[in-house]
């Protein structure tokens, strides 16, 4: 049988003990990475047959069937289930739950969902859209520290590739004002200037007046007085 076997492309020897030239047969190295890879593929194929279930039956009667955080602490590991078989799917899933999250102010589960769908964001459009709208909520519930934290990201070079200029003003209007509402009044500052001098740049009239008027409230707060009436000078004309 070892001769039949020796006669094969696929069959090798391999020395155990140089010593006492002891060999055994074994399957060549390429043939095993063909066997690890086949099995490799079936257990893909396998995850993809298994994923609808998963999903919509096994995740779904324990997420029905708990509460409180242990429900959200499912939910977020189903979203993260999801988000790694299709990221599309994941942050439909995840969209529905922030309507969810907004409308019963389920502020521990927002952490939990966000925490999983911020993990995997690229930085292009759809994540820019994703972190502004986070923010946004964030502060309208007056978590300034969290929302600065966003604002902060998405005005980055980071995502100087994606093309906003609509929200740019509103976000730095609102990065400022969670500054102040931290008690930075320095940092809000140092936001409305750099502010200013991008729409000074640009001619934008609007956002020139709005960011004259904010930072004139902030030079006023500092005991700036005659920058603050040159500022609010600025914003009137």
């Amino acid at each position: 049988a070892e001769e039949q076997l020796k006669r094969f492309p696929f069959v090798k020897y391999r020395v155990v003990d140089s010593s006492s030239k002891v060999h055994e047969l074994a399957l060549h190295d390429e043939f095993q990475r063909m066997i690890a890879d086949q099995q490799s593929q079936d257990w893909r194929k396998l995850c993809e047959n298994l994923y609808k279930d998963v999903v919509e039956t096994w995740y779904k009667s324990k997420i029905e069937n708990s509460n409180g955080l242990e429900q959200y602490l499912l939910q977020a590991e189903q979203l993260a289930y999801i988000l790694e078989h299709n990221f599309q799917e994941g942050v439909d899933r995840y969209a529905d739950y922030f309507e969810e999250i907004k409308a019963d102010h389920l502020f521990d589960l927002n952490d939990m969902v966000w925490g999983e769908v911020a993990a995997q964001l690229k930085n292009d459009k759809q994540a820019f859209t994703l972190i502004v709208d986070q923010a946004n909520w964030l502060f309208e519930i007056s978590r300034y520290r969290d929302a600065a934290f966003w604002f902060e990201k998405v005005i980055s070079p980071e995502f100087k590739g994606v093309d906003a200029p609509e929200l740019y003003s509103r976000i730095r209007i609102r990065l400022g004002h969670s500054y102040l509402r931290l008690g930075e009044v320095d940092k809000a500052g140092e936001t409305w200037e750099k502010a200013l001098q991008q729409a000074n740049v640009q001619g934008d009239t609007k956002a020139q007046a709005t960011f004259s008027y904010n930072l004139g409230h902030v030079r006023h707060r500092q005991g700036r007085w005659d920058e603050a009436l040159k500022l609010y000078e600025s914003a009137i004309q």
